[in-house]
């Protein structure tokens, strides 16, 4: 740098004018300077020392984005931030739900186990009493062979109720069974839980029918973290893909649901009275989506965008510990 020559000229000077100056003014040699030389030295060179003085700071930037420090009380962070906010409050991270399915793949993903004829199944059902002349409510188990009966002496020949429900109520009544009873098994019959117990050829409902109430997503709320909304009224957002394409061939897909959240089996409603907008902290927490009103052989998308916030919970002794 330009620092440097003139540095060492004065340097050098002054370590000359020292060295002549230290010893014996009359001892003579040949190591004396000539003060003029010395002076013209000086004036010629002084300005441009002065004038490279200057400190020079250079600044190192990753990018525009990125500062670069040792206070560890700053977390600068492109993109989602988890750092200390506004208030004290955790700017938190966003996090996105971005899921491609239909029903076929949600239900293949784990087999499907199918009903058998050699299981129990249990119901709640109400029903009059001409005994003490009242309405009771009882429980009820009943073995799945009751919708097995007719052809039962002959394999080749048997006829369960869903295939041919003709003759099921004489069988009943000739196997001693109730009017009661013999309630329960033709009330229950279509139910979709009693199939998947007694019903040895379902796999779910026909391509015609929909899907209530169906789990497409679920993930987990890290422990010392809580779900918080984005929005008012934000739902998870089903949409369903069209045969129409935008000018570019995008495909376009439309809305066709807004589903629900339960955290650990808690509502979670963005906006509600009676519900709060946030979960989580004490420890690991299952968040669950469900949708309704879902048909076979259709590709959905499933759309969410939540907010994950640091907390401190009050780590409390409860029942649950």
């Amino acid at each position: 740098m330009r620092i440097i020559a003139p540095m060492m000229i004065l340097i050098m000077m002054t370590s000359t004018l020292a060295g002549c100056t230290g010893g014996d003014p009359d001892g003579g040699g040949n190591d004396e300077i000539d003060m003029d030389i010395l002076n013209q030295l000086i004036d010629d060179n002084l300005q441009d020392f002065i004038n490279n003085t200057t400190i020079t700071v250079e600044n190192h930037y990753h990018n525009n984005t990125t500062i670069i420090n040792n206070d560890n009380s700053q977390n600068n962070i492109t993109g989602s931030s988890s750092g200390v906010g506004i208030n004290g409050t955790s700017n938190g991270i966003i996090r996105t739900i971005d899921f491609v399915f239909n029903l076929e793949y949600l239900f293949n993903s784990t087999p499907i186990v199918p009903g058998d004829r050699t299981n129990t199944y249990t119901t709640i059902w109400t029903y009059y009493d001409y005994a003490t002349n009242s309405e009771r409510t009882d429980s009820f188990t009943f073995d799945c062979s009751v919708y097995y009966l007719v052809g039962s002496a002959n394999s080749s020949n048997q006829v369960t109720y869903w295939e041919n429900s003709n003759y099921y109520h004489d069988a009943w009544e000739d196997n001693g069974y109730n009017n009661t009873m013999r309630d329960i098994f033709s009330n229950l019959v279509w139910e979709e839980n009693l199939r998947w117990a007694c019903d040895e050829n379902y796999y779910g409902n026909e391509d015609s029918e929909d899907y209530d109430d169906v789990v497409v997503f679920n993930f987990v709320i890290p422990e010392g973290h809580a779900i918080y909304c984005l929005y008012e009224s934000q739902r998870p957002s089903l949409f369903i893909k069209t045969n129409s394409y935008e000018n570019d061939g995008t495909q376009i897909w439309t809305q066709t649901e807004v589903g629900s959240l339960r955290v650990d089996g808690m509502p979670v409603t963005c906006n509600s009275y009676y519900y709060p907008e946030s979960f989580g902290g004490e420890y690991e927490m299952n968040a669950v989506i469900r949708m309704n009103n879902l048909y076979e052989n259709t590709d959905y998308r499933l759309l969410y965008t939540y907010k994950l916030v640091e907390v401190i919970p009050h780590d409390l002794t409860d029942i649950e510990d």
